[in-house]
C-alpha cells in the first residue's frame, strides 16, 4: 500500500492531469445543452475554478471525517471498490489507508475553501437537513 501522503499526491496529480480533458468535455456539453443546466460533481482546484467559473456557479460539498467513514462505501458507485478492498489480504488496513489518504491535509484544503469566495456546505453527523441544503444550493444557483 502507498503511504497516505504519497497516495494523496498521486491522486492530486491524476485529477490535475484530467482537468483539461474534463473542462473541454464540459465546454462541448454546454454548447449542445441549450437552455438545460449542466451540474458537475467533480474535483477541481480553487485555482482552476477561479479561472473558469463564476462564484455563483460553484458549490463545495464538504463532509466531516465521521460522515465519510460512515457513509462513503455505502454509496452504490463505490460498491465495486469496497468489494475489491474486502478481497485483499488485510482489508481493514486497506480501508484505513483509503480514509487516511482522503483526509491527508484535509483541514488545510477545507480552510482554503471556506476562506474563498465560493459557497460551501459541510455535513457533520446527522445534523444537516438535506432538503434545506438542497434549497440553499438551488437558491445559490438561481434555480426557479
Amino acid at each position: 500500500m502507498r503511504p497516505p501522503a504519497q497516495y494523496s499526491q498521486w491522486l492530486e496529480a491524476t485529477f490535475s492531469e484530467q482537468t483539461e480533458m474534463v473542462l473541454a468535455h464540459l465546454i462541448k456539453l454546454s454548447g449542445a445543452a441549450g437552455d438545460k443546466k449542466i451540474i458537475v460533481d467533480g474535483f477541481f482546484s480553487l485555482d482552476v475554478l477561479e479561472k473558469v467559473s463564476e462564484f455563483n456557479r460553484v458549490v463545495f460539498l464538504l463532509s466531516s471525517e465521521e460522515v465519510v467513514r460512515r457513509d462513503y462505501f455505502h454509496r452504490e458507485c463505490k460498491r465495486d471498490m469496497y468489494e475489491c478492498i474486502l478481497g485483499l489480504s488485510n482489508p481493514d488496513a486497506a480501508l484505513e489507508n483509503v480514509f487516511q489518504t482522503m483526509f491527508y491535509k484535509q483541514e488545510e484544503k477545507e480552510k482554503e475553501i471556506l476562506e474563498s469566495r465560493f459557497k460551501a456546505f459541510k455535513r457533520a453527523g446527522q445534523s444537516n437537513n438535506l432538503v434545506e441544503v438542497i434549497q440553499q444550493i438551488e437558491e445559490h444557483f438561481g434555480f426557479d
